[in-house]
């Protein structure tokens, strides 16, 4: 059974770039337009990897990975933060929420390396 990625990004051509990248590779993808509408997605389907945007509107992706962080059922999904802010402008409240630096992608970025690093995260063994 394949794995599940869920992708939430605000950018429609950034999810379809991403989608298009791992579904080729295998990869069954779910995406998400906003923050809140993450949650209830990975609520409902629970992926193996989420690949979340900070900045989205209605709910912000920070908000987001804390609602799912403290729910038990959501605790083995990896997250990964995909993010155009500078490293250093949120580091602290990223490992405040459990993001470590190997876990944040900063936009511009290769679907390339994104794969490389999801198949480390959650490739088939």
């Amino acid at each position: 059974m394949p794995k599940k990625v869920l992708v939430a990004d605000d950018q429609i051509h950034i999810r379809k770039i991403i989608a298009a990248k791992i579904s080729k590779a295998g990869y069954t993808v779910i995406t998400a337009e906003d923050g809140q509408e993450a949650v209830d997605m990975a609520k409902a389907e629970k992926p193996d990897l989420i690949i979340m945007d900070i900045m989205m509107p209605r709910m912000n992706g920070i908000d987001a990975i804390k609602i799912l962080k403290q729910d038990p059922d959501m605790t083995n999904i990896h997250i990964l933060v995909l993010t155009a802010m500078e490293s250093g402008d949120k580091e602290m409240e990223f490992a405040n929420i459990g993001i470590n630096d190997n876990d944040i992608i900063t936009k511009p970025f290769s679907p390339k390396e994104l794969l490389d690093i999801i198949n480390a995260r959650i490739g088939e063994e």
